[in-house]
């Protein structure tokens, strides 16, 4: 400052009371600019703090735990998009909203300077889950690293299977009864919210609350299976055909210009349900159970089709001591699909969104199947399916 660099040179003659005065009131000018300054900056200091707020993330997980199917993930990301002025923000936190990850475009942060400091303005809150060894999630990168990048263009893809990885993992599947149509992988279940939020300088702290929901639609199929003796189930395939490929997060739009199949399995409850008797024969009957989560389910034309979308084909595969034998059953899915409102169609025509359904859709199949030990007895070769034909009428009773 002017003040620490002023140094007189030693005089001989003494000062007289005018210069004296003079000094003095350098002294005083100096010292109240320094205050100035000083003042100024705690200004700036307040101004930045009313133009953000803290902000505190929790959850209500009350949607998913009242149902007993549904698994809650590990970890959520939160992405905030704002309105006017735009500037984006995403988190990774747990399930309690314990901040794990933060991004902000233009902001270089690491886990020791996190703040969970927002500008204030009006914003799109976004929150979903997902396995990137299972989904790939596009645009996602773009808008972590571009305030311009749209979070509603974020896109949620299943990755396809090669003919090669559907024979390895599925060995067992007899035959393709729906070829044309490719396979995708199954996922775990998604679970999304989204909504409209604003931060002002009132707010001392803003809360962001996230209600997840399912984004994945999990649909429960169910069949009685029954067996004479000692038949036994050896393995058991649902491959449901018209599941959708994408699905974009913000507006829950299915990229429905193709559609795709995917594998499941399924399995026998614990215990029987009941026995039965038969035609002379004794049956144990179990629950045949599996699960699919979708980005919803696009139906066959009419309930009559038997190619296409919209259609379950199981493969059953049971054996009784060196035997074995598989069998198949194809089953129309239309009316469940429709009667579940599973998909929704855009008001425009242009396409599909997905139905968020709070529930699962369980799926009963309409009859019992039966296996018995004479049937399995009679058939010679290991290889190849038999075809089950339904009829909503009458159970099947494979003895032919």
């Amino acid at each position: 400052m002017l003040f620490l660099s002023y140094r007189p040179e030693r005089q001989e003659v003494a000062m007289n009371r005018q210069w004296i005065h003079i000094i003095t009131l350098l002294l005083v000018a100096i010292s109240t600019s320094c205050t100035k300054v000083g003042f100024e900056h705690d200004q700036d200091v307040e101004s930045t703090l009313s133009t953000s707020t803290r902000i505190n993330l929790e959850y209500d997980w009350s949607a998913i735990e009242s149902h007993p199917v549904f698994n809650k993930p590990d970890s959520m990301y939160v992405a905030l998009s704002r309105l006017v002025d735009e500037k984006h923000y995403l988190y990774l936190t747990d399930t309690l909203g314990q901040i794990i990850e933060e991004n902000i475009v233009g902001v270089e942060i690491n886990r020791d300077t996190m703040k969970s400091i927002v500008d204030n303005g009006a914003y799109y809150i976004m929150a979903f889950n997902y396995n990137e060894s299972e989904v790939t999630m596009n645009g996602l990168e773009s808008f972590s690293m571009d305030n311009s990048a749209s979070l509603g263009s974020i896109l949620v893809s299943i990755p396809r299977m090669s003919p090669e990885e559907k024979i390895e993992l599925y060995p067992d599947l007899s035959a393709d009864y729906n070829s044309s149509l490719d396979y995708i992988k199954s996922i775990s279940e998604i679970y999304f919210d989204a909504y409209k939020d604003s931060f002002t300088p009132e707010d001392s702290i803003g809360v962001i609350t996230v209600r997840p929901k399912p984004l994945t639609q999990k649909i429960i199929f169910n069949f009685e299976f029954a067996l004479e003796g000692e038949v036994e189930l050896d393995k058991a395939l649902g491959v449901l055909s018209g599941v959708t490929e994408s699905i974009e997060l913000m507006s829950q739009t299915i990229q429905d210009t193709a559609v795709f199949q995917t594998v499941f399995d399924l399995g026998l409850s614990k215990e029987p349900i009941r026995s039965e008797e038969k035609d002379g024969k004794t049956y144990d009957v179990y629950i045949m159970s599996g699960e699919v989560n979708t980005f919803g389910v696009i139906p066959s034309e009419t309930s009559l089709d038997r190619r296409g979308p919209g259609i379950l084909n199981l493969t059953i595969k049971a054996k009784l001591g060196d035997k074995s034998h598989s069998y198949h059953l194809g089953v129309n899915l239309y009316d469940f699909i429709m009667g579940e409102g599973l998909i929704e169609y855009k008001a425009d025509g242009s396409g599909h969104t997905l139905k968020i359904k709070d529930a699962p859709s369980n799926y009963h199949f309409g009859a019992t199947m039966y296996l018995n030990e004479d049937f399995l007895l009679q058939c010679t070769d290991v290889g190849g399916a038999e075809i089950w034909e339904y009829d909503e009428d009458n159970d099947f009773e494979i003895e032919i």
